[in-house]
This record gives C-alpha cells, sequence and structure tokens, in this order.
C-alpha cells in the first residue's frame, strides 16, 4: 500500500479497518477457552502427557541389546555343548589337559575325516 491509496479510504471504512483486528479473538486463546469447557462438561478426558520420543528410541535400543546378548549367549552355550560332545574322552576325563595336547589332538592329522567338525572361537 502506499500513501495514495490510503487516500482512497472515506474515514468510516478506515475506523471499521482499524476495529478489524480489535474484536478478534487470538487462535489460541479460543483453543484453549475450548478445551477448559469441554474438560468441564466431561465430554473429553484429561490432557494426556506427551511421551517424548527420545524414551521411545531408548526402549528399543535397550530391547535390541539384550535381544543381541541372548542370543549371542545362547549361541555360545551351543557351542560349549557341542565341543564337549566332540571332544576327545581322554580330555574329558582330565578336565581338559594342557595347550599341547589339546592342538595335539585338534590337528588335522589325528582328525578322522568322516563326520563333521566344529569350532568355537572363544
Amino acid at each position: 500500500m502506499t500513501e495514495d491509496s490510503l487516500d482512497e479510504w472515506t474515514p468510516e471504512e478506515r475506523a471499521k479497518l482499524a476495529e478489524v483486528g480489535l474484536h478478534r479473538s487470538a487462535r489460541s486463546e479460543l483453543k484453549n477457552r475450548t478445551m477448559v469447557a469441554l474438560r468441564e462438561r466431561d465430554l473429553i478426558g484429561a490432557a494426556q502427557p506427551r511421551r517424548s520420543p527420545r524414551r521411545f528410541v531408548f526402549g528399543l535400543a535397550a530391547a535390541a541389546v539384550l535381544i543381541f546378548a541372548a542370543g549371542m549367549l545362547a549361541g555360545y552355550g551351543v557351542g560349549l555343548r557341542r565341543q564337549a560332545m566332540s571332544s576327545p574322552d581322554s580330555l574329558s576325563r582330565a578336565g581338559g589337559g594342557t595347550t599341547r595336547e589339546v592342538a595335539r589332538l585338534d590337528s588335522p592329522s589325528t582328525q578322522s575325516p568322516v563326520g563333521a567338525r566344529y569350532v568355537v572361537w572363544f
């Protein structure tokens, strides 16, 4: 708008334009008043606190870690059981044996070619 365009209005029109914003309520005030009135009449429940998405993401991450750890421990236990089942009698009776005995018994020259061989990495 320019100065010239303001001159085109009559004093009555200018007064009406000035009053336009005075009698209107703000959107947030109207919303708050409406919500309070609806709560007073029990048409809507109390305001629910918003849950933070950070808590939700943290909960998902914690659940993923727990599931991963449980799977890892289960796999480790299965591997130990399979190793104990396939270990030679001399080592199982002696309670393990020395490192050289384990290496000698686990070397390819002493392994039978028949059957599967399970390797557990600790």
